[in-house]
């Protein structure tokens, strides 16, 4: 996402700091979570911080952010080397963005997706690991978002499932296959649009299964 977390992705320390120098600062520095830091129904903040250098940001940094400017300055060789920039003398960058932005030309809209209610999942896991996020909280790469009209914790009750998690998510890659293409073909159950809460009995009961089946994924679940 960053291209260089090192200058982008900040302690709580360094987002104080630069709040101090600059109260406006903190309209760019946002709160994100890694991929460890997301578990099944609840996730752990570690006290890290993310600069939202979106594309253009550049052109009104220095004026408009002048302590997140400075910040970022001292790593301006580095950020410049990155492949979107200008990259170095032997390789060239395809200077996609100024070195002060992030990296994949993040726009102003897309961050606006991180205000709307979600679904936060780790990329790598025996399990999906999913929790439901209303703050405006950003993620790594190490994790995958789920937004929209339908995203609801209905879905949220169903991807943490037993069913799901031991039947379903088998069909992934779990070095890294729990993204958009493995939910493409992914039939979703209709009970996730009921306006009561879904359980496993209400999970079970939809797809009908026998007491056998029911006690054979409890069983694969408590391993």
């Amino acid at each position: 996402m960053t291209g260089l977390n090192e200058a982008f992705i900040i302690t709580k320390e360094k987002r104080d700091e630069l709040v101090e120098k600059d109260a406006k600062s903190d309209e760019i520095i946002r709160p994100i979570l890694r991929g460890k830091d997301i578990g099944r129904n609840s996730y752990t903040f570690a006290d890290l911080y993310v600069i939202t250098a979106y594309k253009g940001i550049s052109l009104i940094m220095k004026e408009t952010y002048p302590a997140v400017f400075e910040h970022l300055k001292q790593f301006e060789e580095r950020l410049r080397k990155r492949g979107q920039c200008e990259g170095t003398a032997t390789s060239p960058g395809s200077n996609q963005h100024h070195w002060l932005e992030l990296d994949n030309n993040v726009s102003r809209e897309k961050l606006d997706n991180f205000l709307r209610q979600k679904i936060y999942y780790r990329e790598i896991s025996d399990a999906m690991n999913a929790v439901f996020v209303e703050d405006y909280i950003f993620i790594t790469n190490k994790s995958y978002m789920m937004t929209g009209k339908d995203v609801n914790k209905n879905l949220l009750s169903f991807l943490n499932s037993n069913i799901f998690n031991r039947i379903m998510l088998q069909q992934a890659n779990l070095t890294g296959g729990k993204g958009p293409s493995f939910f493409k073909n992914m039939p979703l159950p209709l009970v996730i649009k009921s306006e009561d809460r879904i359980t496993e009995d209400v999970l079970n009961r939809f797809y009908d299964l026998s007491p056998e089946e029911i006690s054979y994924i409890e069983k694969a679940s408590n391993k």
